[in-house]
């Protein structure tokens, strides 16, 4: 944890950041945007500071990266400001990336030893098991038969799991895991030396209810929704395990599936930032920010709740490219005006097919939401549809979300 003094400049580091700077802004925090893409709204809350996220061939910060890095944290010393670095997504794949970044100033989460555990299924399993959490059966070989997902150890975001009648010979390294049916949810969680405080839980969209490149790729999410007091019994008991086992402090997203009667089935834990966290931050303004940090301060007078209303659910969803899209200028500026649109690009460029355009949100206010779940995402989801449908009607004529 930080101590509690003047807090840190954070460097919010991974393949897009928007949502945790975003987090940061609302928080109070400076923070400078280390991700691939810099679209519009990472560049507005991160008051234009923003460097280019690099891979190298072998899986490394490129030099070009890492020197405009190091640049900036010697900077912020010079100017007795110091800085931390804090992981987004597809970083829980890139150990020595991280590592690269831990010698440049302090990161905020795992170490090598604890990622590499988080990240092994065995290691989960054997967690799970003891909290008395249901897991999927594992299979390392050749399956015979449908059923099965295949998952490679460096997947992000769901876009390279498959079914096993979809699976290509070539695959990147990973194992079979058995196909559960049932609702996937999200369960964020930070885990001090005494605690483990569940910060909430969100629902993704299937591939029934929103469009994607592939069938088990991230699409939205919707929040918070409800556990069962069984179930938070579970994840707490889960999160003290892996505390005594390894040491770890921080945030813990896991990946359930929830079957017709309740009980869960862990699949797999990230030991960063999720997409699904943002809801949290619109839905009865908790901010996992300042639940990790632990500050009782801010350095300025921003406050969540002078910025946004509070809503009761919120729902925010990624629209992809059915077709390759050439943005211009003239396109950016009508997506602009489009209301609750999120990750807007900010130059042009070409998009291509299967890849994300932006981001739309929608809440329900307390007096708008019902007491039943099934409801409210119902409604979220026909609101949702509607906004990604004036995003397409930008790009393409006469084309309209069905």
């Amino acid at each position: 944890m930080i101590v509690k003094q003047q807090p840190p400049v954070v460097f919010a580091v991974g393949y897009s950041v928007r949502a945790l700077v975003e987090a940061f802004w609302y928080a109070g925090f400076e923070c400078v945007a280390v991700d691939h893409f810099g679209d519009a709204d990472t560049l507005e809350f991160a008051n234009d500071r923003w460097i280019q996220f690099q891979l190298s061939d072998r899986g490394l910060l490129s030099s070009d990266a890492v020197n405009a890095i190091q640049t900036a944290v010697t900077e912020f010393k010079r100017a007795r400001k110091n800085a931390v670095f804090l992981l987004s997504g597809g970083m829980e794949n890139l150990g020595g990336a991280v590592e690269q970044l831990r010698d440049i100033a302090p990161v905020i989460g795992p170490t090598e030893e604890q990622r590499r555990a988080l990240r092994d299924i065995e290691f989960l399993h054997g967690a799970a098991l003891v909290a008395g959490i249901q897991t999927p059966q594992l299979q390392y070989g050749e399956v015979s038969h449908s059923g099965w997902l295949w998952k490679p150890h460096s997947s992000a975001g769901g876009l390279k799991i498959v079914r096993s009648e979809f699976a290509a010979a070539d695959s990147d390294p990973g194992y079979w895991q058995k196909f559960i049916r049932g609702e996937q949810i999200g369960v964020s969680c930070v885990i001090d030396p005494s605690r483990c405080q569940i910060i909430g839980a969100t629902s993704s969209f299937d591939s029934a209810e929103w469009s994607g490149p592939s069938e088990f790729v991230y699409r939205g999410s919707i929040g918070p929704i409800a556990l069962s007091a069984e179930c938070q019994t579970q994840i707490e008991g889960m999160c003290d395990q892996i505390r005594a086992s390894i040491g770890f402090f921080g945030w813990l997203q896991f990946d359930f599936i929830r079957d017709d009667r309740g009980a869960l089935w862990l699949l797999e834990c990230n030991p960063r930032w999720t997409a699904g966290m943002e809801i949290f931050l619109f839905a009865r303004s908790v901010n996992p920010v300042r639940e990790l940090l632990n500050i009782n301060y801010l350095n300025n007078s921003i406050r969540i709740e002078d910025q946004i209303g509070k809503f009761a659910c919120f729902a925010k969803a990624i629209v992809y490219a059915t077709t390759s899209i050439n943005l211009t200028d003239d396109l950016i500026a009508k997506l602009e005006q489009i209301e609750s649109l999120a990750d807007r690009p900010h130059a042009p460029q070409l998009i291509e097919r299967g890849h994300p355009i932006a981001t739309v949100r929608v809440g329900l206010k307390c007096d708008q939401a019902s007491q039943v779940e099934a409801e409210n995402r119902t409604r979220l989801l026909e609101e949702l549809r509607e906004r990604a449908s004036r995003l397409e009607a930008c790009l393409f004529t006469n084309t309209l979300r069905k």
